[in-house]
């Protein structure tokens, strides 16, 4: 009950605040309405890219790993050229890796206004990842 009331309050408050404000000077309302836009323009232009650039990493990875498998898995001889993704395991945790890396990276990028760099390095990671991948049908394939 007590909540209610305090949120009521705080509800007629805010709104009367609003109101006060909007009369004394409708100006500087409307700057800083303004300012708000850009600055959540400007983060979910930030939040957008980073994502890009996970999904393009992920992609890459996903490509990498089910090569990989399908390699070992259908030829005795291959074997995994990275010492460290010497299990299935480990190499799960170094695309995990990877893609936190990668989407750390493109996200400090972002943030720091380097958006092409930012970009570079996405699109680095997936072309990187399926030259990986075509190597691995390209050993698999060849007899």
């Amino acid at each position: 009950m007590i909540e209610l009331i305090l949120a009521a309050t705080i509800a007629s408050s805010i709104q009367t605040a609003i109101e006060k404000t909007e009369q004394e000077n409708p100006q500087r309302l409307e700057a800083r309405v303004t300012a708000l836009e850009e600055r959540l323009s400007t983060d979910e232009r930030i939040a957008v890219n980073t994502w890009k650039c996970f999904n393009r990493t992920l992609i890459g990875g996903g490509i990498d790993l089910g090569s990989t498998a399908l390699g070992l898995a259908t030829r005795d001889d291959l074997k995994e050229s990275n010492p460290l993704g010497f299990n299935t395991e480990s190499r799960i945790a170094l695309k995990f890796a990877q893609v936190g890396t990668t989407g750390w990276g493109c996200y400090i990028l972002e943030k720091s206004g380097h958006r092409k760099t930012a970009k570079i390095l996405s699109w680095t990671s997936l072309l990187g990842q399926i030259g990986f991948a075509v190597n691995n049908l390209i050993l698999t394939l060849k007899h």
